[in-house]
């Protein structure tokens, strides 16, 4: 019985590095490995600038959008 449970552990550790592959190759494809545009790069330099002085100040969405003069629309659940 040692023996049987044994193959059961490799097996699970073979499936178990399959799917981690497959999870991989569905991650670059779907995220792509592009690089990021020049006003996307300014925009992470700008922020990890700040964040190193710590000049990050979280907001509330709904003060920004109240601010910005956009309408919070309802979404109706799904069942």
């Amino acid at each position: 019985m040692g023996a049987d449970l044994e193959a059961l552990l490799k097996e699970v550790r073979d499936i178990r590095s399959s799917v981690e592959k497959l999870e991989s190759i569905i991650e670059q494809r779907l995220l792509g490995e592009e690089e990021p545009l020049e006003d996307e790069k300014l925009a992470i330099k700008e922020y990890e600038e700040n964040k190193a002085k710590n000049r990050l100040e979280l907001v509330s969405l709904e003060d920004t959008m109240r601010q910005l003069g956009v309408q919070r629309t309802s979404r109706k659940k799904s069942r």
